[in-house]
């Protein structure tokens, strides 16, 4: 049986999130001294090779996943961490029946084009300029195929061909994609029911760790229509069950699914219905205002109103700064994916708000919960929309940085530079930059690792491992 404390106490230090070069280097030492099977799944559209690392032997296989979103850098720590438990000897590990399958990180690319803020003391400015993250479509967590009711995607990219070819091979019984938020409280969510005493040793957990879980209802808008076993510990999200939820309200469902596939859970519940998949969502950041109940005055749809109205703004002096330059721009790659994806494709829609934010305009002012005086809270919110909306239309920024330097390029780049300096001033003098306060690494790691163990060895039980 685990022993928490043991476990607690065996995960290593942390002081930063952990860059690519370092995390190959680790996976290659490991190879180097024999102490995991180690081999080359895939390479992704930079050359980087998608690493695929085998330790122990047991009837229960286990697969954990790193970077399915690559802005999201908890989870490269954590497999670290796995893969060095791992290698302990005695590891504390060792007496369970699992033979244990790491895909460091399945987006190479993505993690690589994170690094301009995750290498950093975090800031807004530095997030919204350096974070990239996918349209839906692109991403690895939603772009498996399906075809369910009117709903079809055959699309999957080359990173998913080949996490799909593992999991096809490998079956796993546990499955865990290795996700975080931003702000917030923890919530993990499991792709079916949990043992009560799942629920209590990662309520117990996280407490011990000092890391807040999420309050009821606080979680995603997509965790409409599903269950909460309890406090923190959810249904996980399920494309065919949402596209259900959403067919009951809307006539065309498909329309609202962002042109995208399915998630990686959904695809190994097809053809491994038994296995169990976790996911925890963590918060690495925390802000006073986050919680603030402290009225301010103003009124809440107004102020949605004035965020959207600045989003299209900004979207807009952009494209003007675009088209004048478009005819010298390579259109290829990840980063001017994005942009085409997120942005071009949608030009016409910019007055409705563009179809990747969070909320669209017609909703914002027929939704009469927003009719009421903001908290500062609501006001921060406000701000992570606006961070949201910023981030999610940088990339613009970043296809003139890696594009052959010409005097239109320079001016196109002068003036989308100052269009972001002047943005992400308005939010620091808003919600102030030095409020925020990273929660420590150490126990965040600890959280999701530790936390996925627990409910690892609780289906190992069930299934009659040991």
């Amino acid at each position: 049986m685990l022993i928490i404390e043991d476990l607690i106490r065996a995960v290593p230090h942390f002081d930063k999130f952990v860059a690519w070069r370092d995390m190959e280097a680790a996976v290659l030492r490991l190879a180097g001294r024999g102490a995991a099977e180690v081999e080359v799944l895939g390479r992704s559209e930079g050359g980087r090779p998608i690493h695929h690392v085998t330790m122990g032997r047991g009837r229960y296989k286990a697969l954990f996943v790193g970077y399915p979103h690559p802005n999201e850098p908890i989870g490269g720590l954590t497999v670290l961490s796995l893969l060095d438990l791992l290698s302990q000897s005695p590891s504390p590990l060792g007496g369970l029946d699992v033979e244990w399958h790491v895909v460091p990180s399945i987006d190479p690319d993505g993690m690589v084009l994170n690094e301009a803020w995750t290498q950093k003391p975090f800031s807004i400015g530095s997030y919204v300029r350096g974070c990239f993250r996918q349209e839906p479509r692109d991403q690895v967590e939603r772009s498996f195929p399906i075809e369910y009711k009117k709903l079809l995607f055959d699309a999957p990219i080359p990173e998913v061909r080949s996490l799909m070819g593992l999991m096809d091979r490998l079956r796993p019984d546990f499955y865990y994609s290795l996700h975080n938020a931003r702000l917030g409280g923890v919530v993990a969510y499991v792709s079916k029911p949990v043992d009560e005493a799942v629920c209590a040793g990662l309520t117990a957990l996280w407490s011990r760790l000092g890391i807040p879980v999420a309050a009821p209802g606080g979680g995603s808008a997509l965790e409409s229509g599903f269950e909460a076993y309890a406090p923190g510990v959810r249904e996980i999200f399920a494309v065919p069950k949402y596209y259900d939820y959403l067919e009951s309200r809307y006539p065309n469902p498909e329309d609202l699914l962002h042109d995208a596939g399915a998630c990686s859970w959904d695809y190994l519940r097809e053809i491994s219905p038994g296995s169990l998949s976790f996911i925890m969502e963590l918060p690495y950041l925390r802000h006073p205002m986050s919680d603030s109940r402290r009225p301010i005055g103003r009124n809440l749809r107004e102020e949605k109103l004035v965020i959207d109205a600045k989003n299209k703004a900004l979207v807009s002096r952009l494209l003007d700064l675009w088209r004048g330059v478009e005819a010298e721009i390579e259109p290829s790659g990840p980063l001017y994916r994005k942009v085409k994806h997120s942005i071009l494709d949608h030009e016409d829609e910019i007055h409705l708000g563009l179809p990747s934010w969070e909320t669209r305009t017609e909703f914002i002012v027929n939704e009469p919960r927003f009719n009421r005086e903001m908290v500062e809270a609501d006001l921060f919110g406000l701000m992570q929309t606006r961070m949201y909306a910023l981030a999610n239309s940088h990339e613009l920024v970043r296809v003139l940085e890696s594009t052959p330097r010409t005097p239109a390029i320079e001016a196109a780049l002068d003036g989308a530079r100052s269009i972001y300096d002047v943005a992400i001033a308005e939010i620091d003098a808003q919600v102030d930059n030095d409020r925020f306060e990273m929660i420590d690494l150490d126990a965040l790691v600890r959280a999701q690792l530790v936390g996925g163990l627990i409910a690892l060895e609780s289906d190992l039980r069930a299934k009659g491992g040991g």
